[in-house]
């Protein structure tokens, strides 16, 4: 039996993360997805607080869920689109991981240009409806993105938080999915 592998997409938010993951499980649907984002939408909670124990509910799901979809997965392959903003929570993801008894992640670095992140996390952000006017949320969100963005860059993506590998990933310039795949 192959060793389970768990792929953890790593970059500010609006790198494209989620879309190449699903474009990923599109091409190869033998690859089992999970979001944590969807996880917290079906739970119906905010995202959790990394000073507290808020988090715990949302990753014992994650856990049981992952451990659920690898269990279905023939290759048992998974991608874990989860919060990795910083090198304590991909650490935190990692350990969580190990205890269930997976020893191979292996992280894909989104590097992103930031000249293309803000725009596309900005572009995500007008899909949510509002009274506000849509110029003002424009540049309130371009701000959250430039701010985002940024804060991310201070918490550089390395092999010493746990990762068994790192594959970098320009989705500007997506690599043939063989490529990423171990």
């Amino acid at each position: 039996m192959n060793e389970p592998t768990v792929y953890v997409p790593v970059g500010p938010q609006g790198a494209g993360k989620t879309k190449f993951c699903r474009t990923v499980v599109q091409q190869r649907p033998e690859i089992g997805y999970f979001s944590l984002d969807d996880t917290v939408d079906d739970l119906s909670h905010q995202p959790p607080d990394p000073e507290t124990d808020d988090d715990l509910p949302i990753w014992r799901r994650a856990l049981s869920l992952i451990m659920y979809n690898i269990g279905k997965c023939p290759h048992q392959q998974i991608i874990a689109d989860c919060w990795t903003q910083t090198a304590a929570d991909r650490r935190t993801l990692i350990q969580h991981l190990g205890r269930i008894g997976i020893r191979r992640v292996i992280g894909w670095r989104f590097i992103t240009p930031k000249s293309t992140c803000v725009p596309w996390f900005v572009e995500r952000c007008m899909r949510n409806p509002s009274k506000v006017p849509a110029a003002r949320r424009r540049l309130y969100w371009s701000h959250i993105g430039h701010v985002r963005y940024d804060a991310f860059q201070q918490h550089p993506v390395a092999l010493d938080q746990g990762f068994a590998s790192l594959i970098e990933i320009n989705p500007t310039e997506p690599p043939p999915i063989e490529e990423v795949l171990i």
